[in-house]
């Protein structure tokens, strides 16, 4: 074999090794798109079920506030009443024990 035909068949085994290298870096590419796609979903997945579930937490504990609003709400009313009552109360002892004279007159 001629120095020539020897290089041509030197350069044509490392076209084919060339060709074996591209298609196995070929395929790790299409691995790691195929990888990186799947991780995304998943994190995209777990993203969405802790937002669902922190959404849930924030939904729960909202109405437990509001039950217990409104439950100081109505006990707070019913003070109010019986603040109201013993003001009047209050108010018309006051009012006998200042006009005690009238009183005292009235019944005798």
């Amino acid at each position: 074999m001629s120095p020539v035909e020897e290089r041509v068949a030197s350069l044509e085994t490392n076209v084919e090794n060339l060709k074996e290298d591209i298609s196995e870096i070929r395929s790790d590419v299409k691995e790691v798109h195929s990888r990186i796609t799947t991780t995304t979903r998943e994190i995209v997945e777990k993203i969405e079920d802790s937002t669902a579930s922190i959404k849930h937490d924030a939904t729960t504990q909202h109405q437990s506030l509001s039950d217990q609003m409104h439950k100081i709400d109505n006990r707070v009313g019913v003070l109010e009443k019986w603040r109201f009552m013993i003001v009047g109360g209050a108010i018309v002892l006051g009012y006998v024990i200042g006009h005690s004279d009238l009183f005292t007159k009235f019944f005798n």
